[in-house]
């Protein structure tokens, strides 16, 4: 594989800028190219660059890799660090943290997928004060539901409250493949609920209510759109993509 270092990370930077309005701040004298990306809102970083000895990070080669430190949710990190180029954080809580090598090695899908994931979990606020509205895309597994009988039966259904919503938040539910395609739109109801979901496991958590506001056609959100979007790795609840919401 052709070694891309130092050309991938200025992709980073561009995609952050152009999405986030945030640039690399070079916070270490002794550390020249480290940087980091930090919310404008908050200041929480969302993105650690390091260079480091490839052979430090067990890689094959010599010299230095580019890497980025982003957040991961828990529920994804054991598939993200089947990719290649994804590995346990370097110089970061490894149980929240992980490391994307930015030599080629790591999809362009899943380096900017990181990031977006990073941001979301950066960006949360602590507990239930969240006040403003956020738009949410949650997967829906076709195989375990039926979500299209229970709109046209009640026209609003029950979900695991798996983040941080409030009422009043947009949540746009996307359905595995087959279908892998986005496919309602839905808005916050109440949340912390009780509910029986009728698994033992399922019922041991909070629920949210979930009313239908449309339903979008065959084909008009489909995966290969969504990713020309910017969104990818639709794995667990996360924020959308500033192309994705201009369309909504």
């Amino acid at each position: 594989m052709a070694d891309n270092n130092g050309a991938v990370l200025e992709d980073v930077f561009a995609f952050a800028k152009q999405q986030y309005g945030t640039e690399p701040e070079y916070l270490w004298l002794r550390e020249p190219s480290g940087a980091v990306l930090r919310h404008k809102e908050n200041n929480k970083w969302y993105a650690v660059m390091l260079r480091v000895a490839r052979k430090r990070l067990g890689l094959s080669g010599d010299g230095a890799a580019d890497i980025m430190a982003v957040k991961c949710d828990p529920l994804m990190k054991e598939a993200l660090l089947k990719e290649n180029g994804v590995m346990p954080a370097y110089h970061m809580n490894k149980q929240s943290w992980i490391s994307v090598v930015l030599d080629g090695s790591a999809e362009k899908d899943i380096v900017f997928g990181c990031l977006r994931m990073s941001y979301d979990l950066t960006a949360a606020v602590k507990g239930n004060n969240r006040t403003v509205p956020k738009k949410w895309i949650i997967p829906a597994n076709p195989r375990i539901c039926e979500l299209e009988n229970e709109f046209d039966e009640n026209g609003e259904i029950h979900w695991t409250q798996s983040a941080k919503f409030i009422k009043g938040d947009r949540v746009y539910i996307y359905i595995g493949a087959p279908v892998s395609e986005l496919r309602y739109e839905c808005s916050v109801e109440e949340t912390d609920l009780s509910f029986d979901f009728g698994n033992e496991q399922m019922n041991s958590k909070k629920a949210i209510r979930l009313k239908l506001i449309r339903r979008f056609g065959k084909g008009e959100f489909t995966a290969e759109r969504l990713r020309e979007l910017g969104v990818t790795n639709i794995r667990g609840p996360r924020g959308i993509t500033r192309s994705l919401e201009m369309l909504l």
